[in-house]
This record gives structure tokens, sequence and C-alpha cells, in this order.
């Protein structure tokens, strides 16, 4: 069984540390308000069938949403 936080863990040691943490974090939130992300995690929550109705098997999705960014 897996246990999901929502709660932000708790960050205690020097100021440099503290630094990166919120940097880290601040990434993070960036990456999930990309529109490409929120695309990518939606047709990852789509049943196979609905992903071949578009056309697309699960292992193409990656290429689908990011392929004209990255190497995929």
């Amino acid at each position: 069984m897996a246990y999901v936080s929502t709660s932000p863990a708790h960050v205690g040691g020097n100021a440099v540390s503290r630094f990166f943490h919120g940097f880290f974090d601040l990434m993070v939130r960036i990456a999930e308000n990309d529109p490409r992300f929120k695309k990518l995690s939606v047709l990852a929550a789509m049943t196979d069938e609905d992903l071949a109705k578009r056309g697309l098997r699960r292992d193409q999705i990656a290429r689908e949403v990011l392929g004209g960014t990255y190497y995929v």
C-alpha cells in the first residue's frame, strides 16, 4: 500500500539548504504548471481503449507530448 502526503516536508538546517529547497520547490511548481505536463498527465490517466481511439499507445505518450521539445 502506498501513502501520499500533501504536507511539505520539514526543512531544517541552515540558510543554504532552505534556499535550495525553496528553489527546487519553485522549479517543480513551474514544471507542473506547464501545459505539456498537464497534457501528459491527462493522457497518462486515460485507459488504453481511450488512447487507442486517439491513435496512441501508452508508450507513445511522451513522444506525442514532448516530441518537438525534447529528444525522446
